[in-house]
């Protein structure tokens, strides 16, 4: 797998929420700095495998139960299932682009 871009810990450090008062070791982001990082990934050459999206109610985070993931097929072109990955990664989060800023939305690398 290539190399994570300094340019996605970045966005990870500056626009996440921390899962782990959750009991999840993972970072979320809203659904424009999760655009921004599908972004990066695809630039990088690395694929979204899947992700699910949060929502802050009050002083906790909890999760919506919507969840996405992508499967490379044995016959699949490692080529095919990236682009596959990154389409859906940007088909899921889209749908909350205009959601309330109480989402958040973590990706699987």
């Amino acid at each position: 797998m290539p190399k994570v871009p300094q340019e996605f810990l970045e966005i990870l450090e500056r626009e996440g929420a921390s899962l782990e008062s959750e009991g999840v070791s993972d970072v979320g982001l809203p659904p424009e700095g999760a655009m921004r990082a599908i972004t990066i990934l695809r630039r990088a050459g690395i694929g979204i495998i899947g992700g699910e999206v949060w929502e802050r109610k009050g002083d906790r985070i909890t999760p919506t139960y919507d969840i996405w993931y992508v499967n490379r097929a044995d016959y699949q072109e490692m080529n095919e299932f990236l682009q596959s990955s990154w389409a859906m990664a940007e088909r899921e989060v889209s749908r909350y682009l205009h959601a309330n800023e109480r989402i958040i939305i973590t990706l699987g690398i």
